[in-house]
């Protein structure tokens, strides 16, 4: 049997159990780390990194130029930055 130890983030623990959910925030962002325990073998250790996106943005080219009659390609792409 798998005993499931702690969910810890900022050296607190935070919860307990196989499952965290917390609301995404600057506050929650970070490393987490849970922990487990089975009889018979080594303590185990797994890491999870909870990052924020930032609002979106839009990469767009300015000036497209190609020759009359030619198909002209435009592109517009959309992407987030980390913010934490």
């Amino acid at each position: 049997m798998i005993n499931y130890d702690a969910f810890v983030h900022s050296k607190q623990v935070v919860g307990r159990g196989p499952e965290l959910i917390v609301s995404a925030t600057a506050a929650s962002a970070g490393l987490y780390i849970c922990s487990a325990k089975s009889s018979g073998f080594a303590p185990l250790e797994g890491r999870v990194h909870l990052r924020l996106r930032g609002p979106p943005h839009i990469k767009a080219h300015a000036v497209v130029a190609v020759r009359e009659g030619h198909p002209a390609i435009l592109k517009c792409g959309i992407y987030h930055k980390l913010i934490s």
